[in-house]
């Protein structure tokens, strides 16, 4: 080891792919099943046997030794092979899928077995790279399962400090949500697992790269009769017990009952008879509902198990279920034990770290951006001992707050003077249950209850936590509140009862997240930020009922945060403004005639601050939430080093025009990071890529006190936290030192969030931008409940 502190990404290059070590056969459709998945192909028709991809899917889910499925126009010909695999599916099976999928999806036709050959191919004569993103994986996780290396369960002893041999967990292939992996049998109500995915990198024109995703799988182990979501459907991991190979882990879908005697059901009438084809016995879901942990043991008859998914699932459930996240030496073994199966191919090369600044204690903690309110009231809607915690809370911080009288502070803060005045509203009644039958009637009362105290700027406000509302959902005042609160002018916090472990710190907390959205920060938004620079943030918000979404922008120059949103009436505002105006989020929800590609509105929008002002204009896009509705953000489109711009205006400012891509969750490899004589560490840091990819590293929050040998199989109901790693790409043209300075400040601006301990995933202008999004989500749910009203709110 190094004397470096370094970061190691969960990512080997595959650009030149492993080959499969044992024969491989293809499967080309016969004459009579092309007639049948194309019937109208000889007369020229392009209309095809619909549902040809789940198709493919479940037959991926079922059976490991398949590497993957093509369906071009030429598999469907009958001229290439259609499905490839290791270990041939018999030709009876098979016919029975595409049998049983036309019934399915409404057509009579029985495929004949008889046609049906496979072949072996010489797998270098045929073309697999388009391919890849299948078949790789695949073969992997079967590779992987097979080789019976198995997952050491360590336990982590307080006393010693050490971890001890606990047990071995076998792994099984898994294919779930379109991603090839492997998982452990399950232990104490979880399961260890792994992912792989194909990925390009923008700057690596030509090369593929694969990532390891760790996992924990959490099963819900208690009796599951109520408190089921219609919004989302559930997944039964299913081990079925056919001659192929490793048994295979496979997701069955479950929704929520329409009948009141059971709380869930089969998605589709045809799974019972589908699952008996191949348990040795029949699996009735009202058996896996009623005693969940009887269908735990991988060595039963059937092993059955309810994936919890916190969407699906009320809040009742969390508790009952083991925590989310996994040691750093856990998963590390993940990442260990595919080297040890796959010793060919070689990982990333280490990367090192970049200096940054050392940041030294302020004057003043805290900085506000330019704002028109000096002073801020804020109502308290709270008890009494909860409201009396928060006033002993900021008058111990005197490092942030100084008190010029009864509930009244001045912040401790550079930029404008700022002045928070708090008053108690006991007992308000602006909470209450919605009237599911009659919301508006319910918005009505909130706001008549509002507006009885005089005018206010912001609000907190104590209410029930989320589980009260678990079997009648829709009564749930939080959404109405936020909203009711907004039309009234003023941006809210909320609390739960005092019965919560580290009530104080949340009291607390939401107390600064609501300064935060009045614009007040850590000292951080301004270390060593290029005043002569323009930042623009960009993201996006698309949830369901708004399938062309929205564009969100966030605009700061050094001293003002301001917002807007794609379809409002184009003023930038502060977040709190853009929340209660009119011509603001309001607008930007209700504006009709958008559509899903952004490029010309983003473009627009960069154009018009460049033409606003003659300083350098630094743009930073969020990746993830861009990536279905402004292409430029994606890999592919980046392999010339370039961003696309497709306005020629755009081209003539293009020395002005600085551009950042930032990248968080899926996209992002998981790592490990260690030190001379530290295997694992929480350090930070920031760290860059031998192809000009930084990568920013953050704390471990305050809060979490677990050693870093603290594994899951410890204690299951800890949740453990890894510090998130956000992958930041300057592309284009940049002067000498000039993009390692604003990837610095990126980096900066991850820690200036004033209710974060350490460092946020995305830096803080995007941060709040997200904390916008819980106002559009209010309004989009308020609307979803009052649709059929008749009455205008």
């Amino acid at each position: 080891m190094t004397n470096q502190h370094r970061l190691h990404l969960f990512a080997f290059d595959v650009t030149h792919p492993p080959v499969p070590d044992q024969p491989v056969y293809g499967l080309k459709f016969p004459p009579s099943w092309c007639e049948m998945i194309w019937p109208g192909r000889p007369e020229g028709s392009h209309v095809k046997m619909p549902g040809l991809t789940s198709l493919g899917e479940e037959l991926m889910q079922l059976y490991p030794g398949l590497l993957y499925t093509r369906f071009d126009d030429s598999a469907l010909a009958g001229k290439t092979p259609a499905l490839v695999a290791e270990q041939p599916i018999p030709s009876d099976v098979l016919a029975r899928h595409f049998t049983r999928h036309f019934k399915r999806i409404g057509k009579a036709a029985s495929f004949d077995a008889s046609d049906v050959e496979w072949s072996r191919i010489d797998w270098a004569k045929v073309d697999h790279q388009d391919a890849i993103y299948s078949w790789l994986p695949a073969y992997l996780s079967r590779r992987f399962a097979e080789s019976d290396k198995p997952f050491r369960v360590m336990k982590y002893k307080r006393k010693t400090k050490q971890q001890v041999f606990e047990g071995e967990l076998r792994f099984y292939p898994v294919f779930l949500n379109g991603k090839y992996g492997c998982m452990t049998e399950p232990y104490k109500g979880f399961s260890y697992a792994v992912y792989f995915s194909v990925e390009t990198r923008a700057n690596q024109p030509g090369r593929k790269f694969l990532y390891i995703h760790p996992r924990i799988h959490r099963f819900v182990s208690v009796p599951v009769k109520r408190g089921l979501s219609p919004k989302r459907n559930g997944t039964v991991l299913i081990r079925l017990s056919h001659s192929q190979g490793k048994t295979p882990f496979v997701p069955v879908t479950i929704t929520k009952s329409s009948k009141q005697e059971v709380a869930a059901e089969w998605k589709e009438d045809w799974i019972p008879e589908y699952l008996n084809y191949f348990l040795s016995k029949p699996l009735e879901l009202e058996s896996l509902l009623s005693e969940p942990s009887r269908y735990q043991n991988v060595e039963g008859d059937i092993c059955a198990l309810l994936l919890y998914n916190p969407v699906f699932y009320s809040s009742y459930y969390n508790e009952k279920v083991a925590k989310g996240g996994m040691g750093l030496s856990e998963r590390k073994q993940l990442f260990d034990l595919f080297q040890e199966v796959f010793p060919e191919l070689e990982p990333l090369q280490p990367l090192k770290e970049v200096k940054t600044k050392r940041i030294v204690k302020k004057n003043f903690p805290m900085t506000v951006t330019e704002s028109e309110e000096s002073r801020l009231r804020i109502d308290c809607h709270t008890t009494d001992s909860v409201f009396q915690s928060l006033v002993e809370q900021i008058e111990g911080l005197t490092d942030y707050f100084a008190k010029q009288d009864d509930c009244v502070y001045k912040l401790r803060a550079s930029g404008p003077e700022t002045v928070v005045e708090l008053r108690h509203c006991p007992d308000s009644g602006v909470v209450q249950d919605v009237d599911i039958n009659h919301p508006h009637r319910t918005l009505r009362k909130m706001k008549k209850m509002i507006t009885k105290w005089d005018k206010a700027h912001g609000a907190l406000v104590m209410i029930e936590p989320k589980k009260t509302w678990s079997e009648n959902p829709k009564a749930d005042p939080k959404h109405a509140l936020r909203v009711a609160f907004a039309e009234c002018g003023q941006i809210t916090q909320f609390l739960h009862d005092d019965n919560e472990e580290n009530f104080e710190h949340r009291v607390k907390n939401a107390f600064f997240d609501l300064l935060s959205d009045f614009g007040v920060y850590t000292h951080h938004l301004i270390e060593g930020v290029d005043r002569e620079r323009v930042w623009l943030f960009v993201t996006a918000f698309r949830p369901h009922e708004l399938n062309e979404g929205r564009v969100l922008y966030a605009r700061y120059d050094g001293n003002r945060y301001l917002i807007r949103m794609e379809g409002d009436d184009g003023s930038w505002r502060a977040l709190p403004d853009f929340i209660t105006d009119a011509g603001g989020l309001k607008q930007g929800l209700e504006r009709d005639g958008l559509t899903r590609e952004k490029q010309p509105e983003i473009e627009r929008t960069i154009l018009q601050i460049l033409q606003e002002t003659e300083r350098p204009l630094t743009v930073v896009f969020d990746r993830t939430p861009l990536t279905k509705l402004y292409f430029p953000v994606q890999d592919k489109h980046l392999i010339n080093g370039d961003w696309i711009l497709t306005r020629p205006e755009l081209d003539y400012q293009r020395n002005r025009l600085r551009i950042l891509r930032i990248t968080t969750e899926y996209y992002v490899p998981f790592y490990y990071n260690d030190k001379p004589g530290k295997d694992y560490t929480f350090s930070s840091g920031l760290f860059l890529s031998e192809d000009g990819v930084y990568y920013s590293l953050g704390q471990k929050p305050d809060t979490y006190q677990l050693a870093v040998l603290y594994t899951k199989a410890t204690d299951s109901s800890e949740l453990l936290l890894q510090p998130n790693l956000v992958e930041i790409l300057p592309v284009g043209h940049w002067d000498p030192g000039e993009a390692e300075e604003a990837v610095r400040q990126l980096h900066l601006l991850r820690q200036a969030n004033l209710t974060y301990d350490q460092h946020t995933i995305y830096p803080a202008p995007v941060h709040r931008l997200n904390a916008a999004k819980k106002y559009l989500e209010a309004f989009l749910a308020v609307q979803r409940l009052v649709k059929n009203d008749r009455v205008r709110i």
